[in-house]
């Protein structure tokens, strides 16, 4: 996750040129350039593998209201059938990919333990994460579409529990992830990893804590940090000067 910053950087070399061809509803070319690097050069470069969910989300995120407008002419009937069905893959991968990933200590004394790490190692290469292979790509397009359709349904309820909060982070989405992205690799160098499910639940709401209050205030401690900073800067220079 943390490499993503560098592949963000490379990405938005080329996005004013992304944006220019949206801008002259040139979208076809974005994609057919965006799936010929993703399929002739994913093996080579984890760059090329993911600029596609990058210029995707791109195109996704342009047309958002005809793609929206689209989908509500579709028959009702169909709607749901294709909401059930994508829920149903959602939630059914979901649960293996974490057994698979994650839990597989929880077979470790039993009987199909074997079976399970066969299962694992068969499916892996299906769904490497570098190299973002068609059916990884195609399961994050289920799985977002879920995840999608689950805040449009419940949006309102959302907005009054976690409005405020989410308004937050999606305004600050770089800065929460370049915060983020400290507390994690100080927790990593000072604290044990464990699999116990409370010890992982309160470190999240200690670090989610930290991170809304920093976001919050930011400005405020920009300020104080000035204040403190500066002398500090001002009387070394001054040293420097005076002994050097």
């Amino acid at each position: 996750w943390a490499d993503f910053l560098s592949y963000y950087t490379v990405f938005m070399l080329f996005s004013p040129l992304a944006i220019w061809l949206l801008r002259k509803n040139l979208w076809p070319i974005l994609l057919a350039s965006s799936i010929l690097v993703w399929f002739f050069f994913r093996e080579s470069s984890a760059y090329c593998a993911w600029q596609i969910l990058y210029f995707g989300g791109m195109i996704f995120g342009f047309y958002m209201e005809q793609i929206q407008a689209f989908w509500k002419n579709i028959y009702s009937s169909m709607q749901k059938s294709l909401i059930v069905l994508a829920f149903g893959i959602t939630i059914l991968t979901f649960f293996v990919s974490s057994i698979t990933a994650d839990m597989t200590f929880l077979f470790q004394n039993s009987k199909i333990f074997d079976t399970v790490i066969r299962f694992k190692t068969f499916v892996e290469p299906f769904f490497d994460k570098p190299t973002l292979p068609l059916s990884r790509l195609i399961l994050f397009l289920i799985w977002f579409f879920s995840l999608y359709m689950v805040v449009k349904i419940l949006e309102p309820e959302i907005n009054k529990i976690a409005g405020k909060v989410l308004l937050l982070f999606g305004a600050n989405s770089l800065f929460v992830y370049v915060i983020h992205s400290f507390f994690v690799f100080i927790l990593d160098m000072t604290v044990m990893k464990t699999t116990n499910l409370w010890v992982n639940l309160v470190i999240m709401v200690f670090v989610f804590s930290w991170i809304w209050v920093i976001t919050r205030y930011k400005d405020d401690l920009l300020k104080i940090a000035k204040l403190v900073l500066i002398p500090v800067y001002t009387s070394a220079k001054l040293a420097t000067r005076v002994f050097l």
